[in-house]
């Protein structure tokens, strides 16, 4: 399943994560675990998947919280919601980093009390 994908690193626990969510748009539907993913909710026309042990490709095994957020009418609003979650969920001191991935997104990157997007590190081989 496609959507935005936001890697918590440091000490993120899932009472802070659901705090975070719970700021922007109260669940209308909440239920876990369920398959891979620890907690499954619903708000906003937003599917809210929490997986603490994920099993992501490419290096982002290091993030051990995953939150993953798909639209039920299209990307927009789950792109709002997980852009509003990064920077809710970054301010409580206990995310030393994360991470926003998106198809048709710039990468954005939560480190050392700043988001930014992410640059491209071209290797010299």
């Amino acid at each position: 399943m496609d959507g935005f994908r936001v890697f918590l690193r440091g000490e993120p626990r899932v009472d802070l994560v659901l705090d975070s969510l719970q700021l922007q748009h109260p669940f209308v539907v909440l239920d876990g675990p369920i398959g891979s993913a620890g907690l499954v909710g619903v708000r906003a026309a937003v599917l809210v998947e929490l997986c603490e042990d994920h099993d992501e490709p490419g290096g982002l095994g290091r993030y051990p919280m995953l939150v993953r957020f798909t639209g039920t009418d299209g990307p927009q609003r789950a792109w709002r919601a997980a852009h509003a979650f990064l920077w809710a969920v970054t301010r409580g001191g206990e995310v030393d980093e994360a991470l926003l991935l998106g198809p048709g997104t710039v990468p954005l990157r939560y480190h050392r009390g700043r988001i930014a997007p992410v640059r491209a590190v071209h290797s010299e081989d």
